[in-house]
């Protein structure tokens, strides 16, 4: 009997406490897990200047004809082989396309942005590729090449381009 009044005491106080508690705290947790064995992609540049004459830009989905190239290297759980991930994985072109999705749109202020104008992405042969396209590639390194096109239907203005491109890697 002495225990279970000590019992009802305790859980008492408890209740009491809890039910005057005035101020509470949150925890936001974030965090991530990651495969030391999984398969990641580098690119040779962060950041790429292109630079043309409107009389010389050729139509979006036509082959490169002077497209500036980005080397990318695939590796496998951090070492420079990339022979665990090769007929594992595809890559993926993502960025804000146009309609045509062969082209990178321009997202540069308006005030400065060049109008009829986008970037063109191509394959090493310079063939346009969709953007949200996946390719296999068939070995540790590799290029995509860009270069600044004509929209279809537009007539091109000189001004400022700025468009991103991310290359994802995706499991088969």
């Amino acid at each position: 009997m002495k225990k279970t009044l000590v019992a009802l005491t305790l859980a008492s106080l408890f209740m009491a406490g809890a039910a005057q508690a005035k101020d509470s705290a949150g925890l936001t947790i974030t965090g991530s897990i990651t495969d030391q064995n999984a398969c990641n992609i580098t690119i040779s540049e962060q950041s790429v200047t292109l630079t043309d004459n409107i009389s010389e830009l050729i139509d979006q989905g036509k082959n490169a004809t002077k497209a500036t190239p980005v080397t990318y290297t695939i590796n496998y759980g951090g070492t420079a082989s990339a022979e665990g991930c090769i007929g594992n994985i595809a890559l993926q072109i993502t960025g804000n396309a146009n309609a045509d999705n062969v082209t990178l749109a321009n997202s540069a202020p308006e005030s400065v942005a060049a109008k009829g104008i986008g970037v063109g992405v191509y394959d090493a042969d310079s063939k346009a590729m969709n953007i949200g396209s996946k390719f296999t590639p068939a070995s540790g390194t590799g290029q995509i090449n860009l270069q600044l096109v004509k929209l279809n239907g537009e007539t091109p203005v000189k001004g400022s381009v700025y468009t991103t491109l991310t290359l994802n890697v995706t499991s088969l």
